[in-house]
């Protein structure tokens, strides 16, 4: 805290001359992961991904229907939200059938490293797994990532809002 900038400036500069001496030392071939949803993480293993039409481009950044055993169990919605210092991408998986919260994931930050991305571990996300699906989750924020955290659930809520609005009528 305090130190946001620099200690961010310090730990790029880290990354980008590990990646140089991998690639340029070493020979490695540095492959950069690209965020996206990982249905092991959202508690749907085995399921079959399909992206449709967002209703309200507004509330829901990218919406999934995933089929088990070939009909829609579950939905993945994507909703952005501004966290602390970036835009925050997050992935709220839906169960139709019980109407509760499967899971979350972080899917893209930028937050406070040590401190804001604290929203990305599992101790965190495991809040949100079983919650109603139909009424606004609350859950206990993180101390020393308070924005981060907020904003998290911002975006679950959001989530959750699109799925009630658009898709559980």
């Amino acid at each position: 805290t305090g130190a946001t900038i620099s200690s961010t400036a310090v730990i790029t500069g880290v990354n980008t001359a590990v990646k140089y001496y991998k690639s340029a030392i070493l020979g490695e071939e540095v492959v950069e992961e690209k965020p996206g949803i990982n249905l092991d993480k959202l508690n749907l293993s085995g399921g079959e991904l399909t992206v449709i039409d967002s209703l309200d481009k507004e509330l829901a950044k990218e919406v999934n229907e995933v089929k088990i055993n070939g009909s829609v169990g579950a939905y993945i919605i994507s909703t952005e939200v501004k966290g602390a210092y970036s835009q925050i991408t997050v992935a709220t998986a839906i169960d139709t059938n019980s109407n509760t919260v499967l899971g979350i994931q972080v899917i893209e930050q930028g937050e406070t490293p040590g401190l804001g991305d604290a929203v990305c571990e599992d101790d965190f996300t495991g809040r949100f797994q079983g919650l109603s699906a139909a009424d606004e989750v609350q859950v206990d924020t993180i101390s020393g990532a308070t924005i981060s955290s907020k904003a998290v659930i911002e975006a679950v809520n959001n989530a959750l809002d699109y799925y009630n609005t658009n898709i559980n009528r």
